[in-house]
């Protein structure tokens, strides 16, 4: 199949790269990342050891052949300019996936693209060290939705070419989860300047449970069914202990993070369904002002 991988930085260069070796694989991603793999491959760091890849990587789309799949891995906060772009690419049988951080992603692809639209959420862990190189810190498992022959199909793809995946009758559940987690732990390494190890000592631990248990109350009011969040958070922050999280690792380079579409979608609800979050809000103004400070400086 011909799969386009829209927005490939840490995340969509490793599924490109495992996905290549089974289809034609397209990765679009910014001008360093994409000279460096046109130039030396994608080099793949791992616990295997250290691989490399040559694949096709484009910084536009523009005379990109109509592909049989999408794969949206942009930031949270480009969902909507991504869906648009590719409207002028895709026909009625192109799949389209999101496997993005934060909540709203799905509102984005079914508008648009109907049954066609795929929501997924991966607890893979990887980074990128430098443009043209990644480092894959853990496989993880990769959930895909809602539960009908488009979602099947991917999963179907994904397995073949090796990752953990599956269909998920609980999609919603699962991104809900996802959100509580990156709610509950990225934005207080930020404020503690640590990796996600620290949420497990105080006082960032009492941070992180009201953080999850505030954020778990508007799931909950949403009518989304949760399964011990906070033990959740807890397997991820001892899983990744030693990672920076990608919000850290976001305002350390002064960029843009996805904190309105994590915490600020949740505290945003929050008002809808009439929840107090004190903590997630504070967290939420604190970030923002951080990356109103990066700007400045």
């Amino acid at each position: 199949m011909k799969i386009l991988v829209y927005g490939a930085g840490a995340i969509g260069s490793a599924i490109g790269e495992r996905l290549s070796y089974l289809h034609d694989v397209t990765l679009v991603s910014r001008k360093p990342h994409a000279d460096a793999i046109s130039s030396n491959g994608l080099i793949v760091c791992s616990s295997k050891g250290r691989g490399k890849t040559f694949l096709k990587c484009i910084t536009s789309i523009d005379d990109v052949e109509t592909p049989d799949v999408v794969i949206i891995t942009t930031k949270a906060y480009d969902s909507k300019y991504a869906c648009d772009d590719i409207l002028r690419i895709i026909d009625d049988s192109t799949i389209v996936v999101s496997i993005q951080n934060g909540l709203g992603n799905y509102e984005h692809i079914s508008h648009r693209f109907g049954r066609n639209g795929v929501v997924g959420t991966t607890t893979m862990g990887v980074t990128m060290t430098r443009p043209g190189e990644i480092v894959l810190a853990g496989e993880g498992v990769t959930a895909f939705g809602p539960y009908d022959d488009a979602a099947e199909k991917i999963t179907d793809m994904f397995i073949k070419s090796g990752f953990e995946a599956r269909t998920s009758k609980r999609i919603f559940s699962d991104i809900w989860m996802k959100a509580i987690a990156n709610a509950a732990i990225n934005p207080i390494t930020v404020v503690a300047g640590r990796t996600n190890g620290c949420i497990l000592c105080e006082p960032y631990m009492s941070l992180a449970k009201e953080a999850c248990y505030e954020a778990a109350a508007v799931a909950e009011a949403e009518g989304i069914s949760l399964d011990n969040p906070w033990k959740t958070v807890l397997d991820i922050a001892e899983k990744t202990s030693s990672n920076k999280s990608s919000m850290l690792q976001d305002i350390e380079k002064g960029k843009k993070t996805e904190i309105n579409q994590i915490t600020g979608e949740i505290v945003r609800r929050a008002r809808g369904v009439g929840i107090s979050v004190p903590v997630n809000n504070a967290l939420l103004e604190l970030i923002r002002s951080m990356e109103k400070r990066d700007k400045k400086s």
